[in-house]
C-alpha cells in the first residue's frame, strides 16, 4: 500500500472511530454517567476563557457544539492517520493494535495535554464516570479504527 493510501485509509478509519465514539458519550450522559461529553466539556472551557478575557465574544451554545463535535471528528481523523502509518510498517493484529491504540490516545489526552492545558482535571480527580467513560469510548475508537482500517487496506 502506498502512502498516501495509508494516510487516507487511516484517516477514515479515524474519523469513523471518533464518530464511534458518540453513541456511548450519550448514552453514558442519559443514565448519568457522564456529565457532559469530553469535546463538548473543552469547548465550554475555552468559551468561558474567551468570555473572561473579553476579548472575544463567546460562541452561542449551538455553535460550541458544532465546534466541539467537527473538532474531535478531525482529532479522530487525524489521529488515524498516524494509526494507518504504523500499520502500514507492522501490520498489527486488529484486536490488539486499534484497541491499544486508543487507549494511547486516551493517555496522551486524558493524563498529559488536557489537564497540562488546564482543560480537565486528571482522571483521579474526576466522578468516576466522567473518568471511565472516555476510556470505554477509546477502546471503541480504536475498535472501529482498527477494524475499518483493515477492511480498507484489504
Amino acid at each position: 500500500m502506498k502512502l498516501r493510501q495509508a494516510l487516507a485509509v487511516g484517516a477514515l478509519g479515524g474519523t469513523a472511530g471518533a464518530a464511534s465514539m458518540l453513541p456511548l458519550f450519550e448514552g453514558a450522559k442519559r443514565i448519568g454517567l457522564l456529565r457532559e461529553a469530553p469535546p463538548v466539556r473543552v469547548v465550554e472551557r475555552a468559551a468561558g476563557v474567551a468570555r473572561a478575557s473579553g476579548q472575544a465574544e463567546p460562541p452561542s451554545k449551538r455553535e460550541q457544539l458544532g465546534v466541539a463535535w467537527s473538532s474531535h471528528l478531525l482529532y479522530g481523523a487525524a489521529a488515524g492517520t498516524c494509526y494507518g502509518l504504523v500499520q502500514k510498517e507492522l501490520d498489527l493484529p486488529v484486536l490488539v493494535a486499534g484497541p491499544t491504540y486508543g487507549l494511547l490516545l486516551w493517555a496522551a489526552g486524558y493524563l498529559g495535554w488536557i489537564p497540562a492545558a488546564g482543560v480537565l482535571p486528571q482522571p483521579w480527580r474526576q466522578r468516576t464516570g466522567d473518568a471511565l467513560t472516555p476510556v470505554a469510548a477509546h477502546l471503541v475508537y480504536g475498535l472501529t479504527l482498527g477494524l475499518i482500517e483493515r477492511g480498507l487496506r484489504q
